[in-house]
């Protein structure tokens, strides 16, 4: 792990940010025009929040094949830039039609940038420290949405009328991907992919490049390899799989955080305690992602996200179960946690099972289905929290969870022999 390592995980862990935060801002914006002076209806909610995933299911898959052509650093600096724009659009949107519009817009980019950015992590990481410089740089990105709520709690007081607060938070976002599309520009390709696409004299360069760099910290002492970047005997059989865990993803990451503002709402809370609560919950992923790196290298990935979807399955049941609001502030921190943890590793557990050359179209086609259900998944159960079905809510995504346990305690891609022999193979 070298100083080069570190300000890649800098500046993945910024545009990761960007992007996390863009996506909770649906959560935020529900919570907005739920409550007075908006008062919209459940329906044009839910098409507003539906709007960002919408778009991402056809940008996910074209961002995919788009780096498999021109490179990953590439896709993700056009990427920065489109949602520069797209962002600016939001913050002068004359309505909701408008700002639907340009959320939709927003997602073609914001689709692809976690399954990109943790493949072109997968290929630059360090053999025995990928999970970790995963985890770190999605812990250091975890930070940009509970700092953006919060200082949209402080500054809903100061803007009014026209101007709300909202729509300066999507400028500075704006600004923000624009500067740091360069920063990618700089940034390491991919040697896999440099090798692929012929350019071997780039990827002995980029070699140079990081064996120049300062050491921050030794080679990986673990002696035991229990994880392979080595692709599964059947890419489709591996795409259809992680197709299914990421399409179930979305009843819980999306559902949950999403009805947990007019949740609070229904209960009798304001909207500033009701956005207090959702942004307090998004500093525990940060702290616990720091905590978990020293230890995802250490046990298999399945394992690991078996137990974060146990973990999200009962502290759903205990957010929808109990009527304290110590209770569900805890229940949200908690989930919060534990469903900041699985993606990651969800995503890193994808990117390896593909060879390289597959990597960043197999795990954004995936991701696409994935977007799919995030666009379905508010239309569906904003309807009913409005209506006062919780239970049936919460029914509906301890079932997700349930499925998603489920099929990581039986599903092993390529088979235990498959496994023991890649196992070999690396160690």
């Amino acid at each position: 792990m070298t100083r080069l390592h570190g300000a890649v995980i800098v500046i993945a862990a910024l545009a990761l940010g960007v992007d996390l935060t863009e996506i909770a801002l649906s959560g935020a914006l529900a919570t907005i025009f739920a409550a007075p002076p908006h008062a919209m209806s459940p329906t044009v909610i839910g098409w507003l929040s539906a709007s960002t995933y919408l778009g991402a299911i056809v940008g996910a898959p074209l961002s995919g094949l788009a780096a498999r052509r021109w490179g990953y650093t590439r896709v993700l600096a056009g990427s920065l830039v489109l949602i520069s724009l797209t962002s600016v659009l939001c913050a002068i949107s004359p309505d909701v039609t408008w700002l639907a519009l340009a959320r939709g817009l927003s997602g073609l980019a914001l689709g692809a940038l976690p399954p990109l950015i943790i493949a072109w992590l997968t290929e630059l990481a360090p053999n025995g420290r990928r999970g970790a410089m995963i985890t770190v740089t999605s812990a250091l990105a975890y930070l940009g949405p509970p700092a953006a709520l919060f200082w949209l709690r402080a500054a809903s007081h100061d803007f009014h009328q026209s101007w709300e607060a909202w729509r300066v938070l999507f400028a500075v976002l704006g600004l923000a991907s624009l500067a740091l599309a360069p920063l990618l520009l700089w940034a390491p390709e991919s040697a896999d992919w440099l090798r692929g696409a012929g350019r071997g004299d780039r990827a002995m360069a980029q070699a140079e490049r990081f064996s120049r760099s300062p050491v921050l910290a030794p080679p990986s002492p673990e002696a035991r390899v229990i994880h392979s970047s080595r692709p599964a005997p059947g890419t489709r059989e591996a795409l259809v799989g992680l197709a299914i865990l990421y399409f179930l993803l979305p009843w819980s990451s999306v559902g949950f955080p999403l009805l947990t503002g007019p949740v609070l709402l229904a209960r009798g809370m304001n909207l500033n305690d009701s956005l207090y609560f959702v942004a307090l919950a998004g500093f525990g992923p940060a702290i616990g992602g720091l905590l978990a790196s020293f230890g995802v290298d250490r046990a298999p990935r399945a394992t690991s996200l078996a137990i974060l979807a146990l973990a999200m399955l009962l502290f759903v049941a205990m957010f929808f179960g109990v009527s304290s609001r110590l209770a569900a502030g805890l229940a949200v921190v908690g989930f919060g946690v534990s469903g900041a943890l699985y993606l990651p590793v969800v995503t890193l557990f994808g990117a390896e099972l593909f060879a390289p050359r597959h990597r960043a179209s197999a795990t954004t086609l995936a991701w696409s289905i994935n977007r799919l259900a995030a666009a379905v998944a508010p239309l569906l159960l904003l309807p009913l929290v409005k209506g006062g079905a919780n239970w049936t809510v919460g029914g509906a995504i301890l079932l997700s969870l349930g499925c998603t346990l489920g099929m990581l305690l039986v599903w092993r891609p390529g088979g235990a022999h498959q496994a023991r022999k890649a196992e070999a193979c690396v160690s």
